[in-house]
């Protein structure tokens, strides 16, 4: 038997350059919501902008740098271990942006991410 586990998006989460400020501020999806709403298990993060970047995700402390025009992927669940021993980004976690020196003057940062979803035992 095997487990039948399908991928599920996410709404996408972005900001456009003039929302990206000197402090930290959270990528928003299309319904306005900056949380994620599931256990997240793959993030792929774009910034489109002219400048560099900071991301942080608990919005006080710098954890990634972005340099413009590129991207990050994390797929935390590539080795897992089994259902009781797999990484995941928590639900209601959220990811921040801000700039250093000069502000972006063009483009947008997005985040996708993707979370499974099991419907049981398959054959």
């Amino acid at each position: 038997m095997s487990r039948n586990i399908l991928v599920r998006a996410e709404p996408l989460k972005s900001l456009a350059f003039g929302d990206i400020g000197v402090n930290y501020v959270a990528l928003k999806d299309a319904y306005n919501v900056d949380q994620f709403k599931h256990f997240i298990r793959i993030i792929r993060f774009q910034n489109l902008t002219d400048k560099t970047l900071s991301v942080s995700y608990d919005g006080i402390d710098e954890h990634e740098k972005v340099v413009a025009g590129s991207f990050f992927l994390f797929d935390y669940a590539t080795n897992t271990l089994g259902a009781d021993n797999e990484f995941f980004v928590g639900y209601n976690s959220r990811i921040y942006v801000k700039h250093e020196g000069d502000a972006p003057t063009l483009g947008e940062v997005c985040c996708s991410a993707y979370y499974a979803e099991g419907d049981g035992l398959g054959g």
